[in-house]
């Protein structure tokens, strides 16, 4: 969040007046003749709106800050905001977007309109998220040993996850409620015979209602990431799940939270009213097409694990090689260790990772070009670490591999890729990507906090993380105070008769 210019991700500065105008009230805006449907005009603060000239020339209606889409020059050209407190209409490309991400961080726009708001505004976001993934860590937590379930959770948080979290983008929420929503699911489905945790559910519930209505796409994570969740529980405990009153209540809430979604959807079509993001395919078979777009799926990847600013700075190459080791790894060892079934549904999840973006972006390639962007993958594809880390929890091998040094191995894998995607970020923004290495010494752009403190800041703060998730496990007691649970009917009349018969 701070290591982070303000405008230094992709359309940050559209995001936030967005926000300040649909925290105003305002959930559409003005159209305008000549201007595409989802350009709308809005009122917002003027200390939110960067003045000066624009850098699409073609696009004159929206600014794109001097550094983006060149890595080699720091964020200090930016210069400042003027801070003032008058409303003025403004363009944004984002006005048809789901406004619910944007009701909730635009809340300090209300009360603060220059440099302030920004970071008080990426702090809404942070707050979400950190709440979003405590709960997926509590969830992936209580399988055993639980260490392997917080391994797959670190390697779903990627670094280009934390980067889009600290900024005003709704990518870094829908990546988080994905992430919950997949680690509260698969264990809610997958063993409960007698007690289902009410707060297992309710974690899960309210990722998935997130993740809906957070951006249009949702809908689809959504179902998807359910129906995998769904494959993997039994016939008996699906029934039991649903026969039980919290799971009902809870999932009502889903459905209600879907709907609202669809519908806005289908009035406002904000699917169907894009911005152009790419080179448009010329006179060939959509077979063609689609080569095309799967050739990208390296590119893809990389912007997944760690793809800074306006998507124009590579983290180190050691960052991807580390990553890609870890994920690889615990991949590898779910296929190897996995019932035939996890193996196959584990299977279908990377299939589908890749092949999902493949089609979509295909089906749009004419209309607004080839340009899919790895972030838009993500809230699905956290699924592939979580789910093989899982797998190798509730396989029988778990004691085995907690005896091995992987453990260790991993921690130290994932903290030392973190840091140097987080140290390659902030050099790119103090003193562009080709300056010097010593970049806190002398920097050209300067963080709210001296680069040196957040460079000693993160490494000490992603130690204390790496420690706290991979903490010894803890015994599963269902009679917890802390532990609200809810029986299956037929397991509390057998209680109360046995109560009875007492």
């Amino acid at each position: 969040m701070l290591a982070t210019p303000i405008d230094g991700a992709p359309d940050e500065l559209s995001h936030v007046v967005r926000a300040a105008s649909v925290a105003r009230g305002e959930l559409l805006g003005q159209q305008r003749s000549g201007s595409a449907k989802y350009f709308r005009y809005v009122r917002v603060p003027g200390g939110l709106v960067k003045p000066g000239v624009n850098r699409i020339p073609h696009d004159p209606r929206l600014y794109v800050p001097c550094f983006a889409f060149h890595a080699a020059i720091s964020a200090k050209c930016f210069g400042s905001l003027d801070g003032t407190s008058a409303l003025q209409r403004t363009a944004t490309d984002v006005g048809l977007d789901p406004p619910t991400f944007y009701a909730v961080v635009g809340l300090p726009s209300l009360a603060f309109h220059s440099r302030l708001a920004f970071y008080l505004m990426r702090m809404m976001s942070v707050f979400v998220c950190a709440a979003l993934l405590a709960s997926a860590l509590s969830s992936v937590r209580s399988a055993q040993p639980s260490w392997l379930g917080a391994v797959g959770l670190a390697i779903a948080v990627t670094p280009t996850t934390l980067f889009l979290v600290g900024t005003v983008n709704p990518s870094g929420v829908e990546i988080c409620a994905g992430i919950g929503a997949w680690a509260s699911l698969l264990v809610l489905v997958r063993d409960r015979a007698a007690v289902i945790d009410r707060r297992l559910v309710q974690r899960a519930a309210i990722a998935l209602t997130v993740l809906v209505l957070t951006r249009g796409l949702g809908l689809l994570w959504a179902a998807l990431i359910m129906g995998f969740a769904l494959a993997f529980g039994t016939r008996e405990g699906l029934r039991r799940l649903m026969v039980t009153p919290v799971v009902r209540r809870w999932l009502s809430l889903v459905v209600v939270a879907a709907t609202f979604a669809a519908a806005w959807s289908l009035a406002v079509r904000p699917l169907s009213h894009l911005y152009p993001h790419g080179a448009k395919p010329g006179p060939v078979s959509m077979v063609t097409i689609a080569r095309q777009s799967f050739g990208d799926s390296n590119e893809l990847y990389r912007q997944m694990v760690a793809r800074f600013g306006w998507l124009d700075t590579n983290a180190p190459t050691v960052t991807y090689l580390l990553w890609t080791s870890a994920l690889g790894l615990i991949v590898i060892l779910a296929l190897a260790y996995g019932t035939r079934r996890h193996v196959g549904l584990l299977a279908a999840v990377v299939a589908l990772t890749i092949a999902v973006p493949v089609a979509i972006d295909s089906s749009q390639a004419r209309r607004i070009g080839l340009g899919w962007q790895g972030r838009w993958t993500l809230p699905f594809a956290v699924g592939v670490p979580i789910t093989a880390a899982l797998i190798l929890a509730w396989s029988h091998h778990a004691d085995l591999i907690t005896r091995t040094r992987l453990r260790g191995l991993l921690v130290g894998t994932l903290f030392a890729a973190q840091f140097l995607a987080f140290g390659q970020a902030l050099r790119r923004n103090t003193v562009g990507s080709r300056g010097p290495l010593d970049f806190w010494l002398h920097p050209s752009w300067s963080p709210p906090l001296p680069a040196w403190l957040l460079l000693a800041s993160y490494a000490l703060a992603l130690a204390a993380l790496t420690a706290w998730i991979m903490r010894p496990d803890q015994p599963w007691d269902a009679s917890d105070d802390h532990t609200e649970a809810t029986r299956h009917p037929s397991t509390r009349r057998r209680s109360q008769d046995s109560h009875l018969d007492t």
